[in-house]
């Protein structure tokens, strides 16, 4: 429920990704995602994220490898945040 002196929160994600078989070893699958956020926590908030994903299957040794990178970015009246950035990166092992 809205409160008294709240604005309508906008939310918009979209998310792309494209799979090819590049190597003889597997599928390798790559995306980009875009979201903005406006009004969500408090008032004139803006917060926008995006990122991209590569993750390569190995499918003979059912593993994965994937790497991703994330950027998170929040303008608020009267605070100054830095952006966040995070990469993330592994093995996945299927058994």
């Amino acid at each position: 429920m809205k409160g008294a002196g709240r604005s309508d929160a906008m939310f918009f994600y979209g998310k792309l990704g494209y799979r090819h078989r590049f190597f003889p070893v597997g599928e390798t699958a790559f995306s980009i995602d875009f979201g903005r956020y406006k009004d969500i926590e408090i008032n004139n908030d803006d917060a926008e994220t995006f990122g991209a994903a590569f993750v390569q299957n190995f499918a003979r040794w059912g593993t994965e490898y994937y790497l991703g990178y994330r950027n998170h970015d929040l303008q608020r009246s009267g605070s100054d945040f830095k952006p966040i950035n995070a990469v993330l990166t592994g093995f996945r092992v299927k058994f």
